[in-house]
């Protein structure tokens, strides 16, 4: 029992660093998606409110 909780606290551990590691990029790709859809939904409201 006790081995088991030991060797899932080090995957965690291990994916804790994966994530560490990969957040900045997640971050990159967060802001590239905001953008995607982000800027033809606001040209898609601005068009409907200036009919």
């Amino acid at each position: 029992m006790y081995e088991r909780i030991g060797q899932l606290e080090a995957e965690n551990a291990d994916l804790r660093k994966k994530v560490r590691r990969y957040n900045r990029g997640s971050w990159v790709l967060g802001i590239l998606l905001l953008l995607v859809w982000g800027v033809p939904f606001v040209l898609g409201v601005t068009a409907a409110l200036s009919q």
